[in-house]
């Protein structure tokens, strides 16, 4: 057996591989296996491979590598995921040729087998500059070489440094966080990272890498607002905040040391007042006076803490000391009514102090700055501290266009010394204010009549009626009515109208909404224009029925009639236009069937015909009622009904009997009569008649 080729150190995970020859010593031929070139039989070659260390054998792999063109040559290859660990281990290879000539001997072959660790590389992404006391992040991947892929965490894997931090792992990259409080202070600090791997696939470590961080002071902010422009001789008050904004959520910096300067020359601390009113706000105080006059001084803030961490802040903003101003305003006037006075309340008043500056020793003057005459009376008002200005007159104006009016007031030359000032106000005239309102509404009107109401036209301002000739309007929705054909209107003294609709305007009956305008000409006193709405009820036109003729007695099968007037009762005219299809006859208040009575038209009257027998088939007395039902068209009449009783009797029967001839005594008599119905000549059938004779007092029944 001779080992022809061994594999070098490798990495856990690879496959090693060894090739070696079994050959006869004296011939030299390869004993092969699995073919039989010299007539010994195949398969009594037993190769057998065995370690220093526990191997899982199923990782061992032994084949021919071809018994035809290479007989006797054999290939061992070895996955180093057999073993445990990681090293320098013993291989033992055994060959046997079993059972058969020509006996060949074993053989025996021991190799060294390395398996090293596997190949890392750590690629660091070092941290950016921080601030002190926020958390700073690099981030590193650990890649296994061999395989070209970065190592994910795993329990086998142990990150270690010299602070104390936190991790996270994201596909093969890892993200270490630390706070740089730990650093103490300022500055460039030096950290070390070590990752170490325990157990398969036995990566190999990476210790004592270098990593610095730049930690740098805490990001402040000192806001120092430009101080607002101040009266001399008031106080000042400059209110500076310190921030710090590092992390992006402002923190106060408290505990501060405040130092003033007036124009780089500090200002004693005696001098001004300094408090920290809040977390980080520090307010200073001075007063005014301190200056020797009014005009622009620079005024720098420099600001301190103990803390190393924090560096100082300096910060300088102008200061405008100004004399004493004052302002002018007023309150402002809603438009005016043409003819009405304009009334102005004007406050004339410290600027600063909002003190009002009254007239009580006739230092203040007014003036009004606008082109044209003015006559007007300006009053200090001292309970509400206000000048009360009164303009009688003033230049001719139009209506709706605003007019600028500018106030001046000044005030002497004397202490306090407050300057003049003006303002720009303005007023508009407008229309006097009109109201129409409905003074007597309408009662609900039938259709055809007109509807009657009164409206007063009122001027608000002066609360007086106006009368105006022809400018009374009405709407039907959008549609304008005729003056004359669809109203009419009638004034009376106090801008009262009587106004009369026609409802059939309207075209039907229920609520209809309409508008009255009332407007006046474009010329003085400029009387608004005015709407009210007005709701007109029209109704049906209310009806009745006058029994003409009221139905008598009536003979059993005779016809019973009556005659009536349909009668307009506003007008008391005859409704002739309706016909038999409105009229509905109750019996008893039952209705009759359609063509069980006739109407028949009397001149501006109507009769109704029925037979008896309809009404019922037994003597009596019978409740007929009429009700005549209108179309629903115009004029809309109300549908109306009268009722009458009549009396059912019985029918009369005539008697007529011929002679009576003589009878002998024993003989038949004979007697000839007829009976007939009295009204209709009917004979009588004898079938329902009963006949009694009495020879003393004969009778026939």
């Amino acid at each position: 057996m001779t080992l022809h080729e061994a594999a070098d150190p490798s990495a856990y995970l690879e496959i090693m591989t060894y090739f070696f020859n079994y050959t006869e010593q004296s011939s030299g031929f390869g004993i092969t296996n699995t073919t039989d070139p010299y007539g010994y039989g195949m398969y009594h070659v037993h190769i057998a491979v065995s370690f220093n260390v526990p191997f899982d054998m199923q990782k061992i792999t032994i084949t021919e590598v071809n018994a035809v063109t290479a007989p006797g040559f054999y290939k061992i290859e070895v996955n180093t995921t057999g073993f445990a660990s990681i090293g320098q281990f013993s291989m033992t290879i055994t060959i046997d040729w079993t059972g058969t000539d020509p006996y060949y001997d074993t053989l025996e072959n021991t190799v060294s087998v390395w398996v090293l660790a596997r190949n890392t590389l750590l690629l660091i992404n070092p941290p950016s500059p921080e601030s002190y006391g926020e958390n700073a992040t690099f981030s590193f991947s650990w890649e296994d070489t061999g395989s070209s892929t970065n190592i994910r965490d795993s329990p086998e894997l142990n990150i270690s440094m010299d602070i104390l931090f936190n991790y996270v792992h994201n596909a093969g990259t890892y993200t270490i966080t630390f706070n740089t409080s730990q650093f103490g202070s300022v500055g460039i600090f030096v950290m070390r990272l070590n990752i170490t791997w325990a157990g398969e696939p036995f990566y190999s470590n990476r210790t004592n890498r270098l990593i610095s961080i730049n930690v740098l002071p805490r990001q402040t902010v000192l806001d120092y607002p430009t101080p607002d422009p101040t009266f001399y001789s008031d106080n000042v008050t400059i209110t500076v905040t310190w921030t710090d904004v590092t992390s992006g959520v402002p923190i106060p910096v408290t505990g501060a040391t405040v130092s003033v300067y007036e124009n780089l020359v500090l200002i004693p601390s005696n001098e001004y007042s300094m408090n920290e009113t809040a977390p980080g706000v520090y307010e200073i105080e001075f007063s005014t006076s301190r200056f020797s006059q009014p005009g622009t001084i620079a005024i720098e803030v420099r600001i301190h803490v103990s803390a190393s961490y924090i560096a100082d802040k300096i910060v300088s903003r102008n200061l405008d000391v100004r004399e004493r101003r004052t302002i002018l305003s007023y309150e402002a006037i809603g438009k005016v009514a043409y003819g009405d006075p304009l009334v102005f309340i004007l406050y004339y008043e410290d600027l600063y102090t909002s003190t009002p500056i009254g007239n009580i020793t006739e230092h203040v003057k007014l003036e009004i700055l606008t082109t044209g005459t003015w006559i007007f009376a300006s009053t200090w008002n001292a309970v509400d501290e206000w000048y009360d200005i009164v303009i009688t007159s003033y230049p001719p104006q139009s209506i709706g266009t605003p007019f600028p009016i500018i106030f001046n007031m000044s005030y002497s030359n004397d202490a306090p010394f407050y300057a003049s000032d003006d303002f720009t106000g303005s007023f508009v005239l407008r229309e006097r204010l009109s109201l129409l309102s409905l003074f007597d509404p309408p009662y609900p009107t039938p259709y055809l009549e007109y509807a009657n109401f009164t409206v007063q036209f009122l001027d608000v301002d002066a609360d007086s009626g106006i009368n105006t000739d022809d400018d009374i309007l009405v709407y039907f929705g959008l549609i304008q009515l005729n003056l004359g054909t669809d109203y009419t209107v009638n004034p009376s003294p106090g801008g009262y109208y009587y106004i009369s609709v026609n409802s059939t305007v309207f075209g039907g009956i229920g609520v209809y909404p309409i508008t009255v305008h009332a407007s006046w000409p474009s010329v003085a006193p400029y009387h608004s224009s005015a709407s009210a709405y007005v709701y007109i009820r029209v109704t049906t036109r209310n009806t009745i029925l006058d029994l003409v003729v009221t139905p008598s007695q009536t003979r059993y099968l005779n016809n019973m009639t009556l005659t009536f007037r349909y009668l307009d009762l506003s007008t008391y005219e005859a409704i002739t236009s309706i016909n038999s299809s409105q009229i509905t006859i109750f019996n008893n208040g039952n209705p009759l069937l359609t063509g069980k009575f006739t109407l028949t038209p009397v001149g501006d009257a109507f009769r109704i015909s029925i037979n008896s027998t309809i009404l019922g088939l037994t003597l009596g007395t019978y409740n007929v009622t009429v009700l005549v039902a209108w179309t629903g068209a115009a004029p809309y009449y109300v549908n109306t009904s009268v009722e009458s009783f009549v009396t059912i009797t019985n029918r009369l029967i005539t008697f007529s009997a011929s002679p009576i001839e003589e009878a002998p005594y024993g003989n038949l008599l004979n007697i000839s009569f007829r009976l007939t119905d009295s009204g209709r000549g009917w004979l009588i059938d004898l079938s329902h008649i009963t006949l009694s004779f009495d020879a003393q007092n004969p009778s026939i029944t």
